[in-house]
């Protein structure tokens, strides 16, 4: 059963997704340091093994026949795009299936907007690629 978008602007549906991530990453065993103001490109800073991993957070509830899409840049009306110098981590909530992608920015190939396929979401919640980032 997939969550109602949270009420109200992009800001609000943002600031819950926030809420929703210091939950379970507190779940996942996490420990969750977040910068004062909103002038970072970094939402959270956890800790797994005393070992910090930056994240940035972003969440959608638009579905697209079967595909969630997130828009991913960085700032308000130049969207630039994230950087693996940037965050470690970008943290992708899925709200049509309550669900968490990690991606590295890297991996998103300079895109402003990024689509995954719900039922690879689904599979693919990964956690504990967050738990193995710092070991290599």
């Amino acid at each position: 059963m997939s969550v109602p978008s949270p009420p109200r602007s992009d800001k609000h549906r943002g600031e819950w997704a926030e809420a929703q991530f210091v939950a379970d990453a507190l779940k996942n065993g996490f420990e969750i340091f977040t910068p004062i103001g909103d002038c970072s490109s970094i939402d959270f800073v956890i800790f797994h093994d005393g070992k910090p991993i930056r994240i940035q957070c972003k969440a959608t509830w638009t579905n697209l026949k079967g595909k969630s899409k997130w828009n991913i840049g960085k700032g308000s009306s130049a969207k630039k795009r994230y950087t693996d110098h940037d965050v470690d981590f970008l943290a992708l909530y899925d709200g049509n299936i309550e669900c968490w992608r990690f991606v590295r920015p890297s991996e998103t190939n300079g895109q402003k907007t990024f689509r995954i396929p719900q039922d690879e979401t689904k599979q693919l919640e990964n956690w504990h690629d967050l738990k193995e980032f710092n070991d290599h």
